[in-house]
């Protein structure tokens, strides 16, 4: 009862200082901007930027999470395994072929190329009658550089109103608005509702095929379920802000450093820590960066690769 006390205490802590994020980046938006359109900026602007930024942090950490957990390692991410890269790719080929720029669209085609690049992963990875870690991780690089070259392929023969959007949706909630929450907000919130509901399951994932099989517990379907997901989550935060760099590794190995043994708290940990990465670096935009606008992306990435390198080193893998 007192661990489970502590584990609250300081989840709210996180919960505090997410809020007291929020608190700040409009307070300053507030001061500093004219009087007469402070709250157009605010309302139009920040607000859905600030809530787009906590959703998509959110979601790439849990959908993190639940890879670590089906590939048994903490190296697994959406980006490191080339899920999401293959949402973004996916979003531009259907852009360069015309089709409409509605969030249930983009959304549409980004689990589409999450569910592609996750088969493909897992498919060329299983040799032998088995699947190994090192195989499953190198597959994924593999998949993330071939996306990234056909990305950037893309981009360079494309219009230049289609190149802008791309530019914000490989990495940035710059171009957030109403429109696109009113559609990303709800089913981003239903999806992580349903993810924490499977809590109590992913623990047998660590118990071992055997053991599972000796329980009556259909691991199989299980890592199943939990795949498609991950493909769930990591599409609609593509479709939201692009490939976020490192997130969805390195909240979920900072909340398993917190807390080992429930998985409930790792879950609701790695979502808030999430969220506060994706917004202490889009607020650099803000207060350090400004006026120029630098890929949020790009500032996750910077501040997450000595984590990464630091996971290779250690890892077994």
């Amino acid at each position: 009862m007192k661990e489970n006390r502590a584990f609250f205490l300081l989840l709210l802590f996180f919960i505090a200082l997410l809020g007291f994020g929020v608190f700040f980046w409009l307070y300053y938006i507030y001061s500093t901007v004219p009087l007469y359109s402070r709250a157009l900026i605010i309302y139009q602007f920040n607000l859905p930027r600030i809530l787009l930024d906590i959703l998509c942090g959110s979601l790439f950490a849990l959908a993190g999470t639940f890879l670590q957990a089906c590939i048994k390692n903490p190296l697994g991410s959406p980006e490191v395994m080339g899920i999401s890269t293959a949402s973004v790719l996916s979003i531009a080929i259907a852009l360069s072929f015309g089709f409409s720029q509605t969030p249930i669209i983009l959304m549409l085609c980004a689990f589409l190329g999450a569910l592609i690049a996750i088969l493909c992963v897992f498919l060329f990875s299983y040799k032998n009658g088995h699947i190994t870690i090192l195989q499953l991780i190198l597959m994924g690089s593999g998949v993330a550089l071939f996306t990234k070259a056909v990305l950037h392929f893309l981009t360079l023969n494309m219009p230049p109103a289609v190149t802008s959007l791309l530019t914000i949706i490989a990495g940035s909630s710059y171009g957030a608005n109403w429109h696109l929450l009113h559609y990303l907000l709800p089913i981003g919130i239903v999806s992580l509702i349903i993810g924490i509901c499977f809590s109590y399951k992913i623990k047998y994932l660590y118990l071992g095929d055997v053991l599972c099989k000796s329980l009556g517990i259909n691991i199989l379907r299980l890592r199943i379920s939990l795949l498609l997901l991950v493909v769930l989550l990591t599409a609609l935060a593509s479709a939201g802000t692009g490939n976020l760099g490192f997130v969805g590794l390195v909240a979920p190995n900072i909340a398993r450093l917190l807390t080992k043994r429930q998985m409930q708290w790792i879950l609701l940990y790695a979502i808030v820590l999430g969220a506060l990465f994706v917004l202490f670096a889009d607020a650099l935009n803000v207060f350090v960066f400004s006026p120029t606008e630098i890929p949020v992306g790009l500032i996750t990435i910077i501040i997450g690769t000595p984590y990464f390198i630091w996971l290779l080193r250690r890892s077994d893998t």
